[in-house]
């Protein structure tokens, strides 16, 4: 159901989308989007002082119980779109958040960031992270290979048609047909 409502949400067109500022004394804190603001201010501070809520413990809400409290916070709606779908209303936030300098703000993630986005603004995270984790991954993925032979084996020789080749192959050959001469020259011709 989720999964269904997260697809629906993102061919939604909406009326209003607010892109906001969350200030504590002229600091720029947080950036955020919403297609409702007074129930998302609402929802902000119901997570930064509800222990049970799941977003509690987020940088954004420490920082405001910590300096001043709720009172001293300042929120800005900085651009008003309309007719815009969430998916849409997500990616300016992103955008907002990278102009702003996502290093130095409170928020968790930048939406609508893709998957290979976030490896590239994290490398050096992840490189440090593997270093110092390696034997434990190394354990984690020995036990997960040994425990899912039949699975790997199985999605290993699933069947990819590759488009510019128009060849089929399993997809653990996938890599090397990639990496091969007739692929590359059929790439660099189309």
């Amino acid at each position: 159901m989720g999964n269904s409502l997260s697809k629906l949400n993102k061919i939604i067109k909406y009326d209003n989308g607010y892109i906001y500022t969350i200030y504590h004394q002229y600091n720029l804190l947080y950036v955020g989007s919403t297609v409702d603001f007074k129930v998302r201010l609402s929802a902000h501070k119901t997570n930064c002082y509800n222990v049970k809520r799941p977003h509690y413990n987020t940088p954004i809400y420490q920082y405001i119980r910590s300096n001043g409290d709720w009172n001293k916070i300042e929120f800005k709606i900085i651009d008003v779109y309309y007719n815009i779908t969430k998916q849409l209303l997500n990616k300016i936030e992103g955008d907002y958040i990278r102009y702003f300098n996502f290093d130095k703000l409170l928020n968790r993630d930048i939406p609508g960031r893709t998957r290979e986005e976030y490896r590239e603004d994290n490398q050096d995270k992840m490189k440090k992270y593997y270093l110092d984790n390696k034997d434990e991954l190394t354990i984690k993925h020995k036990i997960y290979n040994q425990n899912n032979k039949d699975k790997i084996k199985a999605n290993r020789s699933r069947p990819w048609t590759c488009v510019i080749c128009d060849k089929t192959i399993k997809t653990d050959s996938k890599s090397k047909h990639l990496k091969s001469n007739k692929h590359i020259n059929k790439s660099n011709n189309q």
